[in-house]
Order: C-alpha cells, then sequence, then structure tokens
C-alpha cells in the first residue's frame, strides 16, 4: 500500500467530492492552502464546520493509503443548500450526520500514524 508521505502530526487536506464512490483525494500537505483554492474547491464563499461537531463523529479518524489520519476540520460552501449544490451522501454519513451537507467539501486532518483503520468513501 502507497503512503502519503504525510509525517506523523503533519496537517493535511483532502478533498471529498458529492459524487458517489469518488471518495476522497489527497490535494495538499503542511498549513492551510490559500483562501482562493479552498473557495475554488467548494465553488464558492468558505464555512466551517465547528470541530466540535467533528468530534462527535464516529468516523472522525480513517485510513488513506496505509496513513491514518484524525479529522480536524470540514470546509463547506456556506451557500451549498441555498444554490442547490449536490447533496454528499459522503461527507452527510460520514463525516456530518446531524445536516446535509452540499457540494465538495475540504477535509483537514492530522497524521495521526500507520496502520489500518475505515476508509472514507
Amino acid at each position: 500500500m502507497m503512503s502519503t508521505g504525510a509525517a506523523k502530526g503533519e496537517q493535511v487536506w483532502f478533498r471529498l467530492g458529492p459524487e458517489v464512490g469518488e471518495g476522497m483525494t489527497l490535494m495538499h500537505i503542511g498549513d492551510s492552502p490559500e483562501l482562493g483554492t479552498l473557495q475554488n474547491i467548494v465553488e464558492g464563499y468558505i464555512e466551517y464546520v465547528p470541530s466540535q461537531w467533528i468530534s462527535l463523529s464516529p468516523h472522525k479518524h480513517f485510513n488513506f493509503k496505509g496513513d491514518n489520519f484524525a479529522m480536524v476540520n470540514m470546509i463547506v460552501n456556506e451557500e451549498g443548500k441555498v444554490r442547490d449544490l449536490p447533496l454528499n451522501i459522503s461527507a452527510t454519513s460520514k463525516v456530518y450526520p446531524n445536516d446535509r451537507i452540499h457540494g465538495t467539501v475540504v477535509i483537514e486532518a492530522r497524521c495521526t500514524g500507520k496502520g489500518r483503520q475505515e476508509v472514507i468513501k
């Protein structure tokens, strides 16, 4: 299994699109991407899902390419519902089941090491 190349404790950013079965893609390792980059990915103004809500998710720890991660934040399009962007079933069911998430999301995570855990799809 291929590694992401992230060191333990390193900040990593993933893209999770709304298409069923699309899965996550690694987009950036290191400090936060530029605001414009985040806005392009979510297709509009960004909104952070409060980290205390993510901490309630049973899927906050996940595996990607053999590396383990703990979710820190999720960034969504603040007008995703109003603009009727496609429902992001993966983000809604696995990451934030208390609401409906629309459009592509960005997940900020920290690498916690190597091993096997659930993969978000």
